[in-house]
């Protein structure tokens, strides 16, 4: 209550000082002036950083993999356990081993069987096997002929029994003329009605048929394509293009097999009845149970350091440029309550990445940052949520000014109100650096000492006259 009194005193005094002096100036015919802050320009130092989301990441782990399908008997673990390197994590059934040899062994009979097939291709055919691929071609030749025949004769029927309905249904419309003059009897039309219904069902069995023999027949001329082909493959069996082609094919087929058996034996060679930890660590994912068949290439065990790890942070690309390797970092988070860590970066991420943020998604640069070891940093634990301020460049005794100071003019050019001993304004255009929270690197244009306004607006002018309020202040 006591500051509050202070400082409405203070302000109707200086309101009263400016009062009378306003009044001192009309009494003495010079022009009014304006109440105006201002401070001299110093030397500082600024320091430029930029802050980052990220979170505690374990810097050694090792995931452990089954190298073939197998069935698991034991598991010795559990998540959250510490190991040591070689122990042992889980053993497998001897079943497992059994499937193994049974899948070398399976290799090894296809291939015998590509091999026998390959062999076949390139003996010479006897003459009972030639005489006996040529009576199958003329006997297919003869089933065509014979289906030919049928189909020509189906359609020749076909086509009178359509002239049979035609005449009937004439017969039909003309005696229903009769009837309706009575010239003839219902017996008469119905008769002639169920004829033509007769004829038409009778007429459906013939397409049918006829579409069932021309379907029979086009299978027996790709039938007879074949067995022509495979008698001139039985004539000649190495001669012609299509007996080189089914060479090859199995030749291919052989290789194949090879590689099924290959890939089958080394399976089973590098499969162990156990997993061995290849590091000491806590196991910080187990994604395996007792009695479950995993697959090959499966990760099934996650192995860490957790007594090592680097806080990972997603830096803004547009920041990205500034990141240099060794730059300070201080850490914060729910975690450490209002204490904070320090560390330096220790990588720089070589590719951008897209990360879900709560402005969007946005364009990032991954880093790492190795924090230097103290108490508070021992409640650091993976997967805890972080942020850290990076300090992008360190500036010591600049010039520098608030950013408030700073005003823009049509063309771009950032100046500042110069206050002159005669109390006037003057327009000065100044080169700004390098930002830092309210203040600004003043790289040319100002120096140190001279006085100027702290918050000018766009009423201000070269040349006005200004009534410094707080001289006594930065004096």
């Amino acid at each position: 209550m006591k500051k509050k009194k202070v400082i409405i005193i203070i302000g109707a005094v200086l309101l009263a000082g400016a009062g009378l002096f306003a009044i001192n100036a009309a009494n003495t015919g010079a022009t009014a002036t304006t109440p105006v802050a201002v401070e001299y320009v110093a030397r500082d130092t600024i320091v430029n950083t930029v802050t980052a989301r990220g979170e505690v990441a374990l810097l050694n782990t090792e995931m452990v993999f089954s190298n073939a399908m197998a069935e698991v008997e034991y598991v010795y673990i559990e998540r959250n356990d510490i190991v040591n390197e070689g122990d042992v994590l889980m053993r497998f059934t001897e079943r497992s081993l059994e499937r193994l040899d049974n899948r070398v062994r399976e290799a090894e009979l296809a291939l015998r069987s590509a091999e026998i097939n390959l062999a076949d291709s390139r003996l010479p055919a006897g003459d009972t096997t030639i005489e006996s691929q040529r009576l199958a071609v003329v006997q297919t030749e003869q089933d065509i002929t014979n289906l030919e025949t049928t189909i020509y004769t189906q359609r020749r029927d076909l086509e009178r029994l359509r002239t049979r309905i035609a005449d009937q249904q004439r017969t039909y419309d003309d005696n229903r003329a009769l009837f309706a003059l009575g010239a003839v009897s219902r017996d008469v039309l119905d008769n002639l009605d169920r004829s033509i219904r007769d004829m038409t069902d009778e007429l459906e069995n013939f397409e049918n048929s006829l579409a069932r023999n021309e379907m029979s027949l086009d299978s027996l001329r790709a039938n007879l394509s074949h067995r022509e082909s495979v008698y001139a493959e039985t004539r000649n069996r190495t001669g012609t293009r299509e007996v080189q082609n089914v060479i090859a094919q199995r030749q291919v087929s052989v290789e194949q097999a090879q590689l099924r058996l290959r890939d089958a034996q080394r399976e089973r060679d590098v499969f162990s009845m156990e997993i061995i930890a290849p590091m000491s660590g806590t196991v910080s994912m187990l994604a395996v149970t007792r009695g479950e068949t995993i697959l090959a290439d499966r990760p099934i065990v996650e192995i860490s350091d957790v007594d090592n790890f680097v806080i990972r942070l997603d830096v803004n690309e547009r920041n990205a440029a500034g990141l240099r390797l060794g730059q300070d970092v201080e850490i914060t988070g729910a975690v450490l309550g209002r204490g904070s860590v320090y560390g330096e970066i220790t990588r720089i991420g070589s590719i951008a990445e897209q990360r879900q943020t709560a402005n969007g998604l946005e364009r990032v640069m991954p880093i790492e940052v190795t924090v230097r070891p103290c108490e508070l940093a021992e409640v650091l634990r993976p997967g805890f949520s972080l942020d850290g301020r990076i300090t992008l460049e360190v500036r010591e005794n600049i010039v520098v000014v608030p950013i408030l100071s700073t005003l823009r003019d049509r063309d771009g050019n950032t100046f500042v109100f110069v206050v002159r001993d005669d109390y006037t304004l003057e327009t000065r255009i100044i080169e700004l650096g390098l930002y830092a929270d309210m203040m600004v690197e003043a790289v040319a244009g100002i120096m140190e000492g001279e006085l100027i306004v702290q918050q000018p607006n766009l009423n201000m002018y070269d040349g006005m006259l200004i009534n410094p309020l707080n001289m006594a202040d930065v004096e």
